[in-house]
């Protein structure tokens, strides 16, 4: 969407809003009709068509070299990391997995995601989280190979956000999160000795965070706070005219409300049946999708 590459304070805005997006999709009765976090899916959903419209209708766009914009593929690989990518951060933070049920509920959670935003049935890789793997290696090998455009977009979004912890800093976290053949493919230096021991501290920290997010009283408290610390950020950021929040309207959506083939069952409190069974794994979600998005 370009989003990504503009200026910094444009970016800044746009991964607050992504954070937004995410709690508001995962907090009690979300995903009902003209809730908060129905409403910010089917934002990004209409954000995505106008701009493969406005890329169709520009005359140095090739369909048959490049493929149609924002298509099912790349809808598909987005959906798996917020899904399947999120397990692997909470494993890589808490130092072990979370339970299968609730690797299931969550997988499951972001299926009934990917169908609002517009994934096809037939594409939609959250069935299972063997199955959201088998389609993130696929892809991966398929389309993720870094070139020119993935470092500098990398640079420029580690550069964007104020600077509460320094570039090398960041740098050294995502190095951590990407192994070090992608970090270098993605040209991330090695950190100094200093920013190692604060990596070190990060993550320690967010280990903690994770482990007291599984707490049932804590777990719904820290959820809460955490969406609060988002909405905060955002208020500080300046409004973007073209930003997804400030663009579309907040209402008048065509009522989607389940896909004939999703295997879901929505109560009345807006969450999924099988993810209502097992809600402890969603704050520490967040607490993963928070260390990345301090990262960017």
């Amino acid at each position: 969407t370009g989003y990504l590459t503009a200026a910094a304070p444009r970016v800044a805005r746009r991964l607050a809003e992504t954070g937004h997006m995410i709690c508001d999709c995962l907090l009690d009765g979300a995903l009902t009709p003209d809730s908060a976090g129905w409403k910010a899916v089917l934002r990004v959903r209409f954000l995505h068509a106008r701009v493969r419209r406005a890329l169709r209708g520009k005359s140095y766009w090739r369909d048959a070299e490049w493929g149609v914009p924002i298509n099912q593929e790349d809808l598909a690989v987005t959906l798996l990391a917020f899904s399947y990518n999120v397990l692997v951060g909470i494993e890589l933070i808490g130092g072990e997995p979370l339970g299968r049920e609730d690797q299931e509920a969550y997988i499951h959670l972001w299926r009934y995601i990917g169908w609002l935003m517009g994934v096809e049935e037939e594409n939609n890789p959250c069935e299972s989280p063997s199955g959201a793997k088998a389609w993130l290696e696929s892809i991966v090998m398929h389309i993720l190979e870094p070139d020119a455009d993935s470092v500098a977009v990398a640079h420029h979004l580690l550069r964007a956000p104020r600077p509460t912890f320094g570039v090398a800093f960041r740098m050294e976290v995502c190095r951590r999160f990407l192994g070090d053949s992608l970090a270098d493919a993605l040209h991330l230096p090695y950190a100094s000795r200093s920013n190692a021991i604060y990596a070190t501290l990060y993550f320690i920290s967010l280990r903690a965070y994770t482990f007291l997010a599984r707490i049932p009283v804590l777990g719904p408290l820290l959820d809460r706070f955490h969406l609060y610390c988002v909405r905060r950020a955002i208020q500080t950021l300046p409004a973007s005219a073209s930003s997804p929040a400030a663009s579309l309207p907040p209402s008048s959506f065509t009522h989607i409300t389940a896909s004939p083939n999703a295997h879901l069952e929505i109560g009345s409190d807006g969450v999924p049946s099988p993810v209502r069974r097992s809600l402890w794994g969603v704050p520490a979600a967040i607490g993963a999708i928070g260390g990345v998005g301090a990262v960017g």
